[in-house]
């Protein structure tokens, strides 16, 4: 087993002159960035920061897509977001179902969809947001199939450390 070095970052209007300055950790040695937003960003600051990490050489990976209202209230925005070249990340206590009613029809959406790219857990500890990736993995093979499970699980989080472009 490896490990790569990577971080998460706040998306502020400093980000992007930091990415070409080189003073942000990427994906291992890549140029994937994991960016993350105020839960109640309008969907045109996505958008927007999207196409300026684009446009700086770098590639987002939007951070727990179902935290952000702009998105869960219209979740075909997520067809936008992916053809501006984001890749969709989630949380495996999503997927298994434990932000209630609206956010679990919004999940059921993006994977029945197959617009979610990357499953992540977000962990902070066993207790505090414990990881439930068995959990998660379980479910997703049972209901989304081989294929789907195995790209979200592990397939293009490689695909992402070796630095390539995910299908």
């Amino acid at each position: 087993m490896s490990f790569s070095l990577g971080r998460e970052l706040f998306f502020s209007s400093s980000v992007v002159e930091s990415l070409e300055n080189g003073e942000i950790l990427c994906m291992g040695n890549t140029n994937y960035v994991l960016v993350e937003y105020d839960p109640m960003v309008e969907f045109s600051s996505i958008r927007n920061s999207i196409t300026s990490i684009m446009q700086s050489g770098y590639i987002p990976i939007i951070a727990h897509v179902e935290r952000y209202m702009c998105l869960v209230d219209n979740w075909e925005r997520i067809y936008e977001t992916k053809d501006l070249g984001a890749v969709i990340q989630m949380n495996s206590d999503t997927v298994i179902g434990n932000q209630g009613s609206k956010i679990k029809k919004f999940v059921k959406h993006l994977l029945s969809d197959e617009l979610v790219d990357v499953i992540g857990t977000d962990a902070h500890s066993n207790s505090h947001r414990a990881p439930r990736m068995a959990e998660c993995a379980d479910y997703l093979f049972k209901k989304y199939g081989d294929d789907y499970a195995l790209r979200l699980l592990r397939e293009n989080s490689i695909t992402i450390l070796n630095g390539e472009y995910i299908d």
